[in-house]
C-alpha cells in the first residue's frame, strides 16, 4: 500500500504551464479519483505518477523514494488506459503474462498468477483466444487483469470505462470496487464521469486549470463545496445558480432579485447590499401545489422542458433570474407551458460571493478536507 506524494510539482510543455504548484498526498491503500474538465491537468498528473511525463519542477514520491528520474518500469506501478492497448497477435494468456515474462518471473509463478486473475475476472474460458475475438467489456477485463497480475504498489486508471456502454460501465465499476476491497492497493483514477467519481472514490480531487480546487470525500464535496466551480462540477444534474442581492428588510436579511425572495440562511456570512450567488441542487427545488402559502414561494417561472424518466422527472423552468432545473420523484407534476411556483428551503441553499465565487459558509475554510 504505497503512498504517492506531490511536493510543489510543476509541469510545463514549452512555455505553456499545465500544472502549477501541485501539492497532493495520496495515502496508501486509498482510492483517489481525479476529476475536472478537459485540459485541467488530471491525466497529466496521472502520467507523471506513471513516469510517462517528466516533471518540470518539484518532487514526486512513491513512499519515501523520490521517483522523478526513475524509469516507469522501476516504479512498481501498473496503468490501465482508456484504450485497451492489448497485443493483438498474442492470446489472452500471453497478454496477461507478458509483463511478468519481462520481469523474468518463474514460469510456475506466472501460470499461477495468470490463472488466478483469470478466475477472478471471469476470463478463464478465453485464455486461448485473441483480443479481436472478445467483446469490449472482456477486453477491458484483460487490460485490468494485465495490471492486477503484476501485483504493483499503485494502480493507475485513465478513464478506463469511457469506451463501454452504460450496462458494462456499471458492471466494471463494481469489479473495480471489488478489486480495491480485495487487494487494498493504492488506486489513482481519472474520469469525467460523475457516477464513477461519487461511487468509487474514498477521496475526490477536483482540478481546474492545473490547480486543485478542493479535495475530500464525495459527500463532503457535494454538501460543502468551497466555490462555485466545485459546486457546479460535483453532482448531476449540476447545481442551479442565480445572482441576487442581500437586502435588509425590517431588520432581517433576505436574498432578493427580480421575482425572487428568500430569507438569508444563518449558516452563511452575508451583509446588506452584498452581491451573492445562490446555489441549490435540482433535487432540493420544490414545485409548490396550488394551496401553498405565498410565504413558501421563492420564485415563479414557466416550464420550458419536461423530461419524465420513469422513476424521476426533470423540468427546466424559466424565471426572471434565469433557468432553474427541478428534479422530482416519479413522473413529476409539471407540464410544458405551465406557470409554476418554486420553493427553496433556506437550509438547503449554498451561497457564494458574487465577485470571488468562494463559499460564504461560516467556517468553510476550516471544513475543507485535506
Amino acid at each position: 500500500m504505497a503512498e504517492v506524494r506531490f511536493e510543489d510539482v510543476k509541469k510545463s510543455f514549452g512555455k505553456v504551464t499545465v500544472i502549477e504548484h501541485l501539492d497532493l498526498t495520496i495515502s496508501g491503500g486509498s482510492f483517489v479519483v481525479l476529476v475536472g474538465p478537459s485540459g485541467c491537468g488530471k491525466s497529466t498528473t496521472l502520467r507523471m505518477i506513471a513516469g510517462l511525463e517528466e516533471i518540470t519542477d518539484g518532487e514526486l514520491f512513491i513512499d519515501d523514494r523520490v521517483v522523478n528520474d526513475v524509469s516507469p518500469k522501476d516504479r512498481d506501478i501498473a496503468m490501465v488506459f482508456q484504450s485497451y492497448a492489448l497485443y493483438p497477435h498474442m492470446t489472452i494468456y500471453k497478454n496477461l503474462a507478458f509483463g511478468l515474462l519481462l520481469r523474468k518471473t518463474p514460469k510456475a509463478e506466472i501460470d499461477k498468477r495468470v490463472r488466478g486473475v483469470a478466475e477472478v475476472l471471469g476470463l478463464e474460458p478465453f485464455l486461448d483466444r485473441l483480443p479481436k475475438q472478445l467483446s469490449g467489456g472482456q477486453r477491458q477485463r484483460v487490460a485490468m487483469g494485465r495490471a492486477i497480475v503484476r501485483e504493483p504498489k499503485v494502480f493507475l486508471f485513465d478513464e478506463p470505462l469511457s469506451n463501454l456502454d452504460a450496462k458494462l460501465r456499471a458492471q466494471m465499476r463494481r469489479e473495480i470496487a471489488q478489486l480495491h476491497r480485495d487487494k487494498g492497493t493504492t488506486i489513482v483514477y481519472v474520469t469525467h464521469d460523475q457516477v464513477e467519481a461519487m461511487t468509487l472514490a474514498d477521496i475526490i480531487v477536483v482540478m481546474h486549470e492545473g490547480r486543485i480546487m478542493q479535495q475530500g470525500s464525495p459527500l463532503h464535496l457535494y454538501d460543502r463545496p468551497v466555490n462555485r466551480f466545485v459546486a457546479e462540477f460535483i453532482g448531476s444534474p449540476q447545481m442551479n445558480i442565480v445572482a441576487v442581492t442581500v437586502q435588509n428588510k425590517g431588520g432581517e436579511l433576505v436574498l432578493a432579485g427580480e421575482g425572487f425572495v428568500l430569507a438569508a440562511p444563518q449558516s452563511f456570512d452575508v451583509e446588506a447590499d452584498q452581491s451573492v450567488l445562490v446555489g441549490i441542487r435540482p433535487a432540493d427545488v420544490r414545485i409548490l401545489s396550488g394551496d401553498a402559502d405565498d410565504a413558501e414561494v421563492t420564485c415563479v417561472g414557466e416550464v420550458e422542458v419536461h423530461e419524465p424518466m420513469g422513476a424521476e422527472a426533470m423540468s427546466t423552468v424559466v424565471t426572471k433570474l434565469g433557468t432553474i432545473t427541478v428534479r422530482e420523484e416519479g413522473h413529476g407534476s409539471a407540464s410544458i407551458g405551465e406557470t409554476v411556483r418554486l420553493g427553496f428551503g433556506a437550509d438547503l441553499v449554498h451561497l457564494f460571493d458574487g465577485e470571488t465565487e468562494q463559499s460564504l459558509r461560516k467556517g468553510s475554510q476550516s471544513e475543507e478536507e485535506a
